[in-house]
């Protein structure tokens, strides 16, 4: 399952526990300055818990988890867990990230561990960024931004780690580029674009960019074309865009073809081209973009004007595709068009 995947399923969990406690959803929202219990106090634990209390639910977790003061149910521990960090409590979250990591008293799963982890980091638990951006940085540099992205936020919470890992990192990548790296000098750009460690700067972002493409990072071309689409009148230009997502698109760069298939599809930069804007989705799709494979499905959908691309089982499989690969909103599109096409 992929990363899209499982966080859309979780979501949906989150979902049905808390309609399924609905006692829980209904005081959470009525009562007002609600008292936490301690552990000693389990009875009081179970009522202000019910009564919508966070920190008396951890604690009840931590009972039922524990065997002091109720007995022992692991089941009933991950319950309340759950439910308080789909509520908001970092603390219940984490407890769930070393769980599933561990598999202590659920079955273990990498998938559910991570998910809980961006929760926790999500709820400002700073420590909890800081492994998160540790865990993606493990996956290959390709994922460095992402992982950079998380030591942000846990450097503006004053986590000290996060601090210095930023810090080191753009320090390398700077003498790395200098060096002739270019992989870093797209990096580069991505931090400046987003404001990552560094404050934004978009003529510094297209500087490093266009160093990355003119020695074939199709990522960075792909970057470079949409910082020419920015409405500043410094850099909007949309022939420059549709070049350079075209270069990226024939380097295999998912997201170039879907950026390019876009320009053709809204006529922008480009004359208006519906086969050429579906023909790059495809490409896209077929380069495992979950977003390709939706704007493929999503043009050759039934509108209210019919035209000469719709084809209604060819959108069913591209949107099958899509969710396939993680990618909600074809999940969404797919079940309704079926729905849609068992009634008509």
């Amino acid at each position: 399952m992929s990363k899209n995947s499982s966080r859309t399923a979780y979501l949906f969990l989150a979902t049905v526990v808390i309609v399924s406690s609905g006692a829980f959803y209904y005081h959470y929202h009525t009562r007002s300055e609600p008292h936490q219990c301690s552990y000693e106090d389990p009875k009081i634990c179970e009522d202000e818990c019910v009564n919508g209390n966070l920190l008396s639910c951890f604690h009840l977790a931590e009972l039922y988890y524990s065997g002091k003061g109720k007995e022992q149910d692991y089941q009933l521990a991950k319950h309340y867990h759950q439910i308080n960090c789909f509520r908001g409590h970092s603390s219940s979250c984490a407890r769930l990230v070393n769980w599933y990591q561990a598999g202590i008293g659920v079955n273990k799963s990498s998938e559910i561990s991570n998910f809980f982890l961006e929760e926790s980091c999500r709820l400002n638990d700073y420590q909890m960024c800081f492994e998160l951006a540790q865990k993606i940085a493990k996956e290959g540099t390709e994922h460095l931004v992402e992982s950079l992205s998380f030591h942000e936020k846990a450097c503006k919470g004053n986590f000290e780690a996060s601090c210095q890992n930023l810090f080191t990192a753009r320090q390398k990548l700077l003498e790395q580029c200098e060096n002739n790296n270019y992989q870093s000098c797209y990096h580069l750009g991505m931090l400046y674009s987003q404001g990552i460690g560094l404050t934004t700067d978009f003529e510094l972002a297209t500087t490093y960019f266009r160093i990355a493409c003119r020695e074939n990072i199709s990522a960075s071309c792909n970057q470079m074309g949409m910082m020419f689409q920015l409405p500043q009148k410094e850099f909007l230009d949309l022939e420059k865009a549709s070049r350079l997502f075209q270069k990226a698109c024939e380097a295999q760069n998912a997201h170039g073809c879907e950026n390019l298939g876009l320009m053709y599809y809204n006529g922008e930069g480009v004359t208006q081209d519906l086969k050429k804007s579906v023909d790059l989705f495809g490409k896209a799709c077929l380069l495992q973009s979950g977003k390709g494979c939706f704007y493929a499905g999503y043009v050759y959908a039934p509108q209210e004007k019919v035209s000469a691309l719709t084809d209604q089982e060819k959108s069913l499989e591209y949107y099958k595709k899509s969710c396939e690969f993680g990618y909600g909103s074809g999940c969404f599109n797919l079940a309704y068009l079926y729905h849609d096409s068992k009634n008509s």
